[in-house]
């Protein structure tokens, strides 16, 4: 059952996977009432953007993206996750009322958010645990790091909600999911092949 925790390329993988969660949900819980309150959209515009323009994103770019993981490193792959999906909050923080930038930014969160499940839920541990038992280890210890990022954020933000803004609460999520991108690649292995220590 420890066997995860003993592979220092995976726990190198959880790190930057929990601060990608965290920061993620650290600023998620205000984006509806960013679009609502902030910038008027009401619950149809805010409906839209939040749910129907990232799934056409998704429809239209997941499979793309998905399918570049089986070409490269899990590592590269979730750098451009993480990327694409840190677009979205930097977006909102610093230009709120540019429409087509923020729609441009919402539709890149769907393949982006297709490539995290695809990553986190299927493809991402093969990379590290051998066939049989070690997946579920593996696996057991993603969602394990899942569960404590999905603490931390939202108390974070529950914690500072009332002395920052949501643009600077944006800014600090977008920047922590940037920061996890910068980390999975300055990870990746030089050969390209990943296998468990």
């Amino acid at each position: 059952m420890l066997a995860p925790f003993r592979d220092r390329r995976f726990r190198r993988y959880l790190a930057a996977f929990l601060l990608f969660g965290s920061s993620t949900l650290f600023y998620n819980g205000i984006v509806p009432p960013v679009f609502t309150h902030d910038l008027g959209y009401g619950y149809a515009g805010t409906t839209l953007l939040i749910h129907i323009v990232p799934a056409v994103g998704a429809f239209l770019g997941g499979g793309r993206l998905t399918a570049w993981f089986d070409k490269t490193t899990v590592w590269k792959s979730y750098a451009v996750v993480t990327f694409l999906w840190a677009i979205d909050p930097l977006v909102l923080a610093l230009f709120p009322t540019a429409l087509p930038l923020v729609l441009a930014a919402r539709l890149i969160r769907g393949p982006a958010t297709v490539g995290g499940m695809v990553l986190a839920y299927y493809t991402g541990v093969h990379a590290f645990a051998l066939p049989g038992r070690d997946t579920s280890c593996y696996m057991a210890s993603m969602f394990l790091v899942n569960g404590v990022a999905r603490l931390v954020g939202p108390l974070g933000a529950a914690a500072l909600s009332g002395h920052l803004s949501h643009s600077a609460i944006l800014m600090i999520g977008g920047t922590g999911v940037l920061s996890a991108s910068v980390l999975f690649l300055g990870f990746d292995s030089p050969c390209g092949v990943l296998t468990p220590e």
